[in-house]
This record gives C-alpha cells, structure tokens and sequence, in this order.
C-alpha cells in the first residue's frame, strides 16, 4: 500500500500480469470452451428460428392455396355474381319507390317535352377496329361414307 493508504497501480497490474502469464494456457482454453458454447447456443437459436419460419411459410403458403381455391370455384363465384346482382336490382327498385319531388317531376316532363327524336346516324368506324368478314357456307353439307364394321376374328371363323 501507498502513504495515502490506497494499493499502488504498479503494483496491483504487475500482480495481474503475473497471474495471466503463469496461467495463460489454463484462461485460453476457458475462452475457447466459452467461445464454443455460444457458438453452439448461436446455431441451436438458429436452427429453431429457421424450423419455425420454414413452418410459418408452409402454414402462409396452404392458407393462399385454400383462399385462391376457393375464390376460383365456379359455384361461389356464381352465388357472388348473383348476390351482386340482387343487391344493384334492390337498390334500382328502391330509387324508383321513392317519392319524387314535383319541381323534379315538372322539370322532367318540360325536358321530355322539348326533346325531338334525333335522326340516327350510322357511327363511323375508327380505323383501328376490325372489319368483318363474309364467310361462305357449302350449300350442301359433304356426304358421310358409312363403314361397315368388322366382325370379330372368331364370328369370321364361323361366318356364312
């Protein structure tokens, strides 16, 4: 110890060294062992985490097979196209029940009133759209040749 009562700093690292020199081989191998057991414990981590994402996958993957399957089934997408339909039909039919002001009614009567039937005109088609295409039918469909069977080896054996 120093006057001050404190341990010298020389003193206490040169005890330090000493203790690591004399002992260096038997602290190296407990590094090692050390080192080993969490590289270990790192690869066990690991190895868990990938089983459970390659789970979580393959429970991601069945579950977008089942949706798409049954997305794609012609019967409920018939039921959603019907219910589709029902639900526009029942909103029509409730826009036509409702009650219609009468300064909308006038106004639409004055507006059928004024308007004169248009002459239709033919619409002129764009140069991109196709043409159609006359295609002639045979006047007379082609006659079929009628075949006469074969009979089986063991009937022409026996045969006429």
């Amino acid at each position: 110890m120093g006057e001050d009562g404190k341990e010298d700093r020389g003193s206490s690292r040169s005890e330090i060294e000493d203790f690591f020199n004399e002992n260096r081989e038997f602290i190296e191998a407990l590094i090692e062992k050390e080192r080993k057991a969490a590289e270990d414990a790192f690869e066990k981590k690991m190895d868990g985490a990938r089983q459970h994402a390659d789970r979580a996958k393959k429970n991601a993957e069945d579950a977008v097979r089942q949706i798409y399957k049954i997305a794609m089934d012609p019967d409920i997408q018939g039921h959603f196209m019907t219910a589709g339909f029902e639900i526009m039909m029942g909103i029509n039919a409730a826009i036509r029940s409702m009650p219609v002001p009468d300064f909308i009614k006038e106004d639409t009567e004055a507006k059928e009133e004024k308007a004169e039937p248009e002459e239709v005109k033919p619409k002129r088609r764009s140069k991109a759209q196709s043409k159609a295409i006359a295609i002639d039918a045979p006047e007379e469909a082609p006659k079929t040749v009628n075949r006469r069977k074969k009979k089986p080896a063991s009937e022409e054996q026996d045969g006429p």
